[in-house]
């Protein structure tokens, strides 16, 4: 993403006729309703460097040119494939054009540059990411990068360090990170913010090689590390996910990067994996910083501008509805209170919601009767028994995003003592009686956003239940309240096939690709 002028240009890999052959290119005022600008041809000819599929690249301004440093393949390797970088350059950031002024970048020592002294045949030298650094008036670049000695002992990814005054010529200079614990530092950002400079870049989870966090296990997303100077030495914090899935999952967040957002940062990820209908962008995060330096992740405001209806507002008396299983509820006021001390209850909050923006406050009564609380939750999309939840698991400390189920085995027993729950992502996180937590929840088409007191917890995709359904509030084996409910439905997702086309008029943007 890349500001310029009052709008936020969005550049994102886009396959039209072959995989990523293009960058598709969208524009907003306020990063929640988005206009579709025309996407840009990346593929060459046979032979030259941008043949193949094209890598993630990054937009800088200079000179009042702006340039995007992209990936491609070099035509002439072939023992294995060697990665490059390209340049392109645009005068208007829409019609954008592969520059022959602008050398190609090569790995060159001290990285990896040959295929053969990699155990994947595979020379890493992709996603470049430039910055202005006002302390020494020149450019670094950081790019996902091996160093030699790469084997089945150790990985040796790195992220390359260059540097630059005009972008044209470009020194290279020791990596400002290197890690056998990662299979690769993809997309790589160095930035800095309130003191200290971060370092943010995207890995997985392996069959081999699982990344377990204090929060996490089987990790997949983007992670930081913290220095007091640009160029390092950067270490890892004691929780490096900044955000991203447990399970070893591609239906979470990835490729996650941050920009000045007035006088804060936001940081913004793509979300959703090669098995959802199609990916997105996910809602951007508020990123703060913690006295001890680290970082963390709240709830942007400004979701409500996609609103189209709310249902249920938040000090609006509730009704006592129909409920599920055993247990007891009442209704005072704005506060729904239920439970069961040996099995899972439910109550319905709402019927048939499609894409919605939900939030309410959750209790576990801390009372003698309810002290054994094991969960507590909501469930919604509800539909013929299946559907998604945010479950409190108090008994294990921790939050579960969960397709749901109520099977029809043992004579409808299952209905009555509760549901089974899947877990698509798992956060370990305190939890206690007695005192309330503030849950927002964003369901979008496929895309799941969830927060708890503010903090961001949940960014998934899901192709498992229905689009609509109902809404209930869930405890088991205990006692829960639910207040301060708010329901509101939100404007639905355009498809790519509504927005891949036409010229933008940027006064009035249409409805938001953001989500």
């Amino acid at each position: 993403m890349f500001e310029w002028e009052g709008y936020y240009h969005l550049y994102f890999l886009q396959s039209n006729n072959v995989h990523n052959d293009h960058i598709g290119h969208a524009v907003s005022r306020d990063l929640f309703h988005w206009e579709a600008c025309p996407a840009i041809p990346t593929q060459g000819k046979p032979g030259e460097w941008n043949h193949g599929r094209t890598a993630t690249g990054m937009v800088i301004e200079h000179d009042g040119v702006f340039y995007m440093h992209v990936g491609g393949y070099d035509p002439a390797t072939t023992d294995g494939y060697l990665q490059v970088v390209g340049t392109m350059v645009s005068h208007d950031l829409t019609h954008w054009e592969v520059s022959q002024d602008h050398a190609l970048l090569y790995p060159k020592p001290p990285y990896v540059n040959d295929p053969r002294d990699d155990c994947f045949q595979t020379v890493d030298w992709r996603d470049m990411h430039v910055v202005w650094h006002e302390d020494d008036q020149q450019y670094h670049a950081f790019l996902c990068a091996k160093m030699p000695g790469s084997d089945h002992n150790a990985t040796r990814a790195a992220v390359a360090h260059l540097q630059s005054r005009d972008l044209m010529s470009w020194a290279y200079r020791p990596p400002i990170a290197i890690s056998d614990q990662f299979s690769n530092m993809e997309v790589p950002q160095a930035f800095e913010f309130n003191g200290m400079y971060y370092l943010v870049f995207s890995t997985n989870s392996l069959t081999g090689l699982r990344l377990h966090t204090p929060t996490r296990d089987s990790t997949r997303g983007t992670y930081y590390m913290m220095s007091r100077t640009l160029e390092g030495p950067y270490e890892l914090p004691d929780d490096p996910l900044l955000i991203g899935c447990s399970n070893s999952r591609f239906e979470g967040a990835y490729s996650a990067r941050s920009i000045a957002y007035g006088d804060e940062r936001i940081l913004y990820h793509h979300t959703g994996g090669s098995e959802c209908a199609y990916p997105t962008w996910g809602p951007p995060k508020r990123m703060i910083t913690q006295d001890d330096g680290t970082l963390k992740l709240m709830r942007l405001p400004g979701i409500e501008v996609l609103e189209s209806e709310v249902l249920i507002e938040r000090d609006a008396p509730l009704h006592k509805l129909s409920t599920l299983g055993l247990g007891e509820w009442r209704v005072n006021q704005n506060q729904i209170t239920g439970g069961s001390k040996i099995a899972g209850t439910s109550c319905l909050l709402a019927e048939v919601v499609g894409d919605l923006h939900l939030s309410c406050d959750i209790t576990a009564t801390n009372t003698p009767a309810a002290a054994t609380t094991s969960c507590a939750g909501v469930i919604f999309r509800e539909h013929d028994g299946k559907g998604i939840a945010l479950i409190l698991d108090y008994r294990q400390g921790q939050l579960h995003l969960a397709t749901t189920e109520i099977p029809g085995d043992y004579g409808g027993a299952w209905s009555v003592f509760g549901i089974n729950f899947a877990p698509l992502d798992t956060l370990r996180h305190p939890l206690h009686h007695g005192q309330t937590y503030r849950i927002c929840i964003y369901a979008r088409a496929e895309v799941y956003e969830v927060y708890v007191d503010d903090a961001w917890c949940f960014s998934f995709t899901s192709n498992d239940v229905a689009l609509q359904g109902d809404i209930r509030f869930y405890v088991e084996q205990g006692q829960a309240t639910l207040g301060s409910l708010r329901i509101a439905t939100l404007k639905p997702l355009d498809k790519p096939s509504d927005v891949l086309l036409g010229q933008p008029t940027i006064d009035e943007p249409v409805a938001s690709l953001a989500h």
